[in-house]
């Protein structure tokens, strides 16, 4: 809001912020802005990085292929299973090249897909398990597909629209009880 009081020609979306602490903070501020934007990104993709990697090794790595594991290993598992996460990402942003704005409307159709069976499985106890990660799948497929064939704008809606469905329809045609207690992990010190 503040670009076009300080008389400020803003080439592209992603520019606002960085021309107007230019401007306001001069050469310096702006620096000091860019790293801590930098900082603040860079914090949140080592802090996904690592959430993915203990989702995939304790719940899929452990529990299904090694549940005998001991730390080391499961360290080791943990450091391959980031370095393909980070590899994996920079293969498919290799060729193409965005801004900010694309990338969170790109990652819309992803978010917005997990927000119903979230939801669902936090507040109701008849959710549908096999409908919740239908609903993931699908909306994300399909918000991701909308991206492309008709814009930035409707994947969001688009994913968390599909999912929705899917979720409500799943526990409404086939509910499900869900036991809290076979989450509970007990183990051995």
């Amino acid at each position: 809001m503040s670009a076009p009081f300080l008389d400020l020609n803003v080439p592209a979306v992603d520019m606002v912020g960085p021309l107007v602490a230019a401007k306001v903070l001069g050469v310096t501020g702006a620096i000091l802005i860019f790293i801590v934007v930098f900082a603040s990104l860079a914090s949140s993709l080592d802090s996904l990085l690592a959430a993915t990697s203990d989702l995939i090794v304790e719940d899929i790595f452990r529990k299904h292929f090694a549940p005998n594991a001991s730390d080391q290993t499961l360290r080791k598992a943990s450091m391959v299973i980031v370095f393909l996460l980070g590899f994996t990402a920079w293969i498919i942003c290799w060729q193409r090249p965005t801004h900010l704005f694309g990338m969170i409307s790109f990652s819309g159709a992803l978010v917005g897909s997990t927000i119903w069976p979230i939801a669902a499985g936090l507040y109701w106890r008849k959710t549908n398990p096999l409908g919740a990660t239908l609903g993931m799948i699908f909306g994300s497929v399909v918000g991701l597909w909308t991206y492309f064939a008709i814009g930035f704008y409707v994947a969001a809606l688009v994913g968390a629209a599909v999912s929705m469905l899917i979720v409500l329809i799943s526990t409404l045609v086939a509910p499900k009880n869900f036991n809290w207690k076979m989450l509970d992990e007990k183990h051995a010190s």
